[in-house]
């Protein structure tokens, strides 16, 4: 996946706009995503940016960590040639 369409799949999981998204995508690249205390970080950057409780926050935070999760699984798939049909 390249960034594009993992910011589509979020914007897809989330149902959030395009604005909101990229206010995402900004937090998740300052951020380091392995880790708790990253993990708090993402959360409390997500609430700061875009004014979410930590029930939503952590909702997305969970979203996006399942479409990178997704996407680096697909990698990993292409690098031993198992392509899904």
């Amino acid at each position: 996946m390249n960034e594009e369409q993992v910011l589509a799949a979020i914007k897809e999981k989330t149902g959030l706009s395009d604005e909101q998204v990229n206010k995402v995508n900004e937090v998740i690249e300052n951020t380091l995503v392995i880790g708790r205390n990253n993990k708090d970080k993402i959360i409390a950057g997500i609430k700061e940016k875009l004014g979410f409780d930590d029930a939503k926050a952590e909702g997305i935070y969970e979203a996006v960590m399942g479409v990178l999760a997704g996407g680096i699984a697909d990698k990993v798939k292409e690098m031993f040639g198992k392509k899904e049909a």
